[in-house]
């Protein structure tokens, strides 16, 4: 403990003595140097993440970062400090680490994944199973070979398979798009998922742990799956995917409700093998979205497992769901599916997104999601942001670098091809 305490007055003085310093997001103990070099990690559970930390705690990790708001650009860790650190007695590594969002690009396709910078020695605090080829070392960052990483998950997303090793993938963060030579292949965590979607894995892995842990009565059980389809990043659902999610629910007791807020816009898609009965055959509850498709209020509610209707009604009146012009809510629906009507206005919002998309796409603006859906997930700079939100709505995604965001642009039953064309000469105006 005396020495533990050395080593915390050691750093605090090191900080002290410097100016604030908040460019480098961390500065890790058990990690090593380098912000060339980047490992593709696709998705994530928030459980699995609090674990991770936690269990760090415990093997010796420390993470060191210092934020301000008088900060400069001389005020970076050096190389000076960091090899301070790793001469301290006990230390097995040290490194500026960094991560950033972006999006990986391959033959089949680009997906949105979170990236991380960092020498060999990251992997000692991000420990991960090789399944083939080998990590990156200190002297892939000496020579500054652009390598990466790449969880099997990931590949097979990318390439169609997971055998990939020396094949080459484009990331593209900030806008800026290089080419990395991928030198090894991670087994994928069973908890991890990418584009926003839960997995059958997921969903067995989590059950499981609940009932074989110790304290398992003091947690809370669970009750439901929840998922959307499409997803809040513009992804869908295959049949498999679903048949398989569905499947697990139903092994375990847990009823499956999907959110349809964007249904039609999913079931338009052209990549989606799904329809609205098979959709009704894989869930225990759903709900058909009406107010994004121009509906004036409401969603329709079908429940398809007989044991969750008894009380449904009771249920609707306990919590003000229960309208006395309740028809109002109907006829939309009624009139909604007359002539196909639901279908015909959703693949109107598709072909207005599709148009958008390639509006960004041949302007050079990388997307964070490669969306078939409604939903489109460019990426610009603050400046350009800013000028466009003069003329344009737009939700704000996440922050990728200093100086760029993803948003999402949505188009709607209501999308009409004079705004696509505004956006077009506006977008296109940015690069003259």
């Amino acid at each position: 403990m005396r020495q533990i305490y050395e080593y915390a007055k050691m750093a605090y003085r090191n900080i002290m003595g410097s100016k604030m310093r908040s460019f480098l997001t961390m500065l890790g103990i058990i990690i090593g140097i380098g912000a060339v070099i980047m490992v593709l990690c696709i998705g994530g559970g928030g459980q699995r993440m609090m674990d991770s930390e936690l269990g760090m705690l415990s093997s010796g990790s420390v993470y060191l970062s210092v934020t301000g708001e008088d900060t400069t650009v001389n005020d970076y860790f050096t190389d000076g400090d960091v090899e301070a650190v790793g001469r301290m007695e006990g230390v097995a590594g040290v490194t500026m680490a960094g991560g950033a969002s972006g999006s990986v690009r391959g033959p089949k396709g680009e997906i949105g994944a979170s990236l991380s910078a960092g020498n060999g020695s990251m992997f000692l605090v991000f420990p991960a199973t090789l399944q083939a080829g080998r990590f990156w070392d200190a002297s892939d960052y000496d020579a500054a070979r652009r390598v990466v990483t790449v969880d099997s998950a990931g590949a097979k997303a990318l390439f169609g398979t997971d055998d990939v090793l020396g094949m080459t993938v484009q990331l593209t963060v900030g806008g800026r798009t290089s080419d990395f030579t991928i030198i090894g292949i991670t087994e994928s965590q069973s908890g991890y998922s990418y584009n926003g979607k839960i997995t059958a894995q997921q969903v067995q892995d989590y059950v499981e742990w609940h009932r074989n842990d110790e304290s398992t009565e003091h947690i809370v059980q669970p009750g439901m799956v929840y998922i959307s389809h499409p997803t809040e990043g513009g992804t869908l659902y295959t049949k498999a995917e679903l048949t398989a999610l569905y499947d697990t629910c139903r092994r375990y007791g847990l009823p499956l409700f999907i959110d349809g807020a964007r249904l039609g816009y999913g079931l338009m898609a052209e990549e989606s093998d799904m329809t609205l009965p098979e959709i009704a055959r894989l869930c225990d509850v759903f709900y058909i979205g009406g107010t994004k498709v121009g509906a004036l209020f409401g969603e329709a509610v079908v429940i398809m497992n007989e044991n969750l209707k008894k009380d449904f009604r009771f249920i609707m009146k306990q919590r003000g769901g229960r309208m006395a012009k309740g028809r109002l809510l109907g006829v939309q629906f009624d009139t909604l599916f007359t002539d196909d009507l639901y279908f015909k206005i959703s693949r109107h919002a598709i072909e207005m997104a599709h148009q958008i998309r390639d509006i960004f796409v041949s302007a050079g603006y990388p997307l964070l999601f490669d969306s078939p859906t409604n939903q489109q997930y460019p990426i610009m700079s603050d400046d350009e942001l800013a000028i466009l939100g003069k003329s344009f709505g737009y939700e704000y995604w996440e922050r990728v670098d200093e100086t760029h965001s993803g948003v999402r642009f949505c188009a709607s039953w209501a999308t009409k091809q004079e705004h696509v064309d505004a956006l077009r000469t506006a977008v296109n105006a940015l690069k003259k």
